[in-house]
């Protein structure tokens, strides 16, 4: 009875997390049309540019490529013509990735290269990682995969410019390329990591990719077989969930390699046969061919090599078309064996060859083997010709010059083989210490940061400090004094008519009173009142009850405020909303001031929003201005994200996010 309702209860769950998923598809989908909507209505400026961007993120998670090329295209018109770099440098990434999905890699590259170098003209360090991790995978795709881990480690030296979602996905990236290059255990290491921080995201898109490679490195790890089974069959399971057949029907071509290897040929010819089932109809430059492959090695072991060579012929051609040069290499091998047994000795040769001059390209660990099958062909071949030597009845002078020159070609290409060993021995020595050179170099700048940060803290601390001890000296000392001197004149009042006559102490008094008021404000200024009494609420509505009496039309909303937060980021808060306020008082000429401070989860979010006569913010920036020096070094102490929207007449909004 109870695994009845158990079993009740997770279909249950699985049918409204279909439901939730499908909305989730849906709502998505409407707001592209939304934002279509939008931008067909809105005016040519960085705002609609910003809406472009929008919506090619949106279009990229839809996979839908053509539309996001058709986007990039229009948006990267507009920030040339708005001269917006920003615009066009994330227009250029857009561009570069559609044609990429589409399979047109040699424009992807040229694009990428172009993004890259637009983004480091213009110190853009987020979009120039970006555009790395995007390069990297291209490469990673052509099978060049030196370069696409030189490009991913470009992107990890800027990985303090990337979010957690973009760290994340490069991290499962450098995991693939470790993987290709035989380094199993840390492509493991790599995933694991990658697949925390998306787990963290709650991305369970992510989740899936990062459990499918997880799977494959782990069929790579003696004994961890079964686990790399499990790793699969959850990504599959995800992928159905969330609509991705693409992706599940990967999932089966990953699963068919493991019982491959596992000589599980009766599960492995299900799971080929169920991927090939989606990617006939649905080719796939990636997956198809792997799949045919597949299909082809258990026609193999069958014995079918007829079979074996039809689907192994469809394969090399889809490899080829897509420039994945270790599967057209492993796949000329293949069939120039298949048809040596079919009896096809011509084209068996001549794909050989091929596959020769292709393997001169790629690692010395597949050129020692390939020499090793070239010689056996070579062996195969002299054995040929002394047959026919022997039908035609040559002397033997004639068959010994044959057998000399056969082993001057060995020795050709055994002294050509360790020429290039030696040369891309070099060369990797070389990328390692470079890239070894470069980590050192990134160590040296967070080591400097962290202490400048230090070093910010500290005399903040400072700064504070001696302000309450001024604060305490003004109210306690200075106010005291002119307490009694207002007393003793008072005194005289009473005492003296004829100064009395004279109005002398009223005046006085009302001097006194003045100069009392100006020492609680000046205590008040430098440590509020409100801030060590009702925490940072009651400062900062302190602070906007002072702007309704200066005449200022304000408005302050605050809620969710986080009450463990440490004094110095607490004081240094208060002292950016006072230095944001100071500089509207003496620049903006606004009547209307909204302060908005909310606290989320483990962050406050803080707005202060005026209706002056706002400025720009990139020339304001570039004549040196103090006073957006000061808000912009405090948010930066408070390791947060600050986004200045000003333009001229049309007021100012300061959008600050501060991580608790």
């Amino acid at each position: 009875m109870r695994k009845s309702i158990l079993l009740l209860l997770n279909v249950f769950l699985f049918f409204q997390f279909i439901l939730v998923k499908v909305q989730a598809q849906n709502s998505l989908e409407h707001s592209v049309d939304s934002l279509k909507n939008l931008i067909s209505s809105s005016a040519d400026d960085t705002i609609k540019v910003t809406r472009y961007k929008l919506l090619g993120d949106k279009l990229l998670s839809l996979n839908q490529a053509a539309e996001l090329l058709e986007v990039s295209e229009q948006g990267l018109k507009l920030s040339e013509t708005l001269k917006y770099p920003k615009g066009a440098i994330q227009m250029t990434l857009f561009k570069a990735i559609a044609v990429d999905i589409m399979g047109q890699s040699e424009e992807a590259l040229i694009l990428y290269n172009k993004s890259i170098e637009m983004a480091q003209a213009h110190e853009e360090r987020e979009l120039e990682a970006k555009c790395y991790i995007n390069l990297g995978v291209s490469y990673q795709y052509l099978g060049d995969y030196d370069l696409a881990l030189e490009n991913q480690l470009l992107a990890y030296n800027l990985s303090k410019e990337l979010t957690k979602n973009d760290l994340a996905k490069l991290l499962n990236n450098m995991g693939v390329i470790y993987r290709m290059q035989k380094k199993h255990e840390r492509a493991e290491e790599i995933y694991l990591k990658s697949y925390e921080l998306k787990k963290e995201l709650k991305d369970s898109l992510g989740m899936a990719a990062t459990l499918m490679n997880l799977g494959v490195a782990c069929t790579k790890i003696p004994g961890k077989e079964k686990v790399a089974i499990d790793y699969m069959q959850e990504s599959q399971v995800l992928y159905r969930l969330l609509g991705r057949l693409d992706q599940a029907a990967s999932c089966n071509t990953a699963l068919g390699q493991v019982f491959l290897g596992q000589n599980n040929i009766g599960e492995a010819k299900k799971a080929y046969s169920d991927a090939w089932t989606y990617f006939e109809k649905n080719s796939d430059p990636r997956y198809s061919p792997a799949t045919l492959l597949g299909l082809g090695d258990i026609m193999l072991k069958e014995g079918n090599f007829e079979k074996a060579d039809e689907y192994l012929g469809k394969a090399l051609g889809m490899a080829q078309q897509f420039g994945d040069k270790d599967l057209v290499k492993a796949l000329l091998y293949k069939l120039s064996g298949i048809k040596d047994t079919l009896n096809k000795k011509g084209d068996a040769y001549s794909m050989l060859k091929e596959a020769y001059v292709l393997n001169d390209t790629l690692k010395e660990a597949t050129r020692l083997k390939a020499m090793e099958e070239m010689q056996a062909k070579f062996d195969v071949k002299e054995k040929e010709n002394e047959l026919e030597i022997s039908e035609l009845r040559l002397n033997e002078q004639t068959r010994q010059r044959n057998i000399f020159l056969y082993g001057a070609i060995g020795l050709a290409l055994f002294a050509l083989t360790i020429f290039f060993f030696l040369k891309n021995k070099i060369r990797t020595n070389k990328k390692i210490a470079e890239q070894g050179e470069a980590i050192q170099k990134q160590e040296i700048k967070e080591l400097r940061q962290t202490n400048k940060l230090l070093a910010l803290s500290s005399m903040i601390e400072g700064q504070e400090a001696e302000r309450l001890r001024i604060a305490k000296d003004l109210h306690d000392s200075l106010g005291g004094l002119l307490s009694t001197v207002k007393n003793h004149f008072n005194i005289i009042q009473k005492q003296i008519e004829q100064i009395e006559k004279l109005d002398l102490t009223t005046k006085t008094n009302n001097l006194i009173d003045e100069a009392c008021i100006e020492v609680r404000r000046i205590s008040h200024n430098m440590i509020p009142h409100a801030l060590s009494i009702s925490g940072l609420q009651g400062a900062v509505e302190d602070l906007g009850e002072q702007l309704t009496e200066e005449g200022y039309n304000t408005t302050v909303e605050i809620s969710g405020i986080i009450k463990d937060i440490e004094t110095t980021k607490k004081v240094t808060i208060y002292r950016l909303i006072q230095e944001i306020v100071s500089n509207i008082r003496k620049h903006a000429d606004a009547k209307t001031i909204l302060i908005q401070l909310l606290g989320h989860k483990n962050e406050i979010k803080l707005m202060v929003e005026d209706d002056g006569s706002g400025f720009d913010y990139e020339t304001a920036i570039a004549k040196g201005g103090l006073g957006l020096k000061s808000v912009n070094g405090r948010v930066e102490f408070l390791d947060g994200e600050i986004d200045w929207d000003a333009r001229p007449n049309m007021g100012t909004t300061v959008n600050i996010t501060i991580p608790i």
